[in-house]
């Protein structure tokens, strides 16, 4: 959290953030001190693409880069 907090700090808004347990990191975030600052900022965070396939379905769908504009 405190990385995330930092990132946000130093790059500033409209950031996205591949995490191989995105999903998890996305209800960590939302529970956080940092939940208002990451809204405001509009973070994105996806899963890695490889997980994504291993993964299950919602979470492929929600957090996949694949469906996400800017993320290569």
């Amino acid at each position: 959290l405190a990385a995330i907090n930092c990132m946000l700090k130093i790059c500033g808004k409209d950031q996205g953030l591949c995490h191989n347990i995105g999903c998890t990191s996305c209800k960590i975030i939302a529970c956080s001190l940092i939940s208002t600052k990451a809204q405001k900022h509009n973070l994105i965070i996806v899963i890695n693409a490889f997980h994504g396939y291993a993964h299950n379905c919602h979470c492929r769908l929600a957090h996949h880069p694949l469906y996400f504009e800017g993320f290569g």
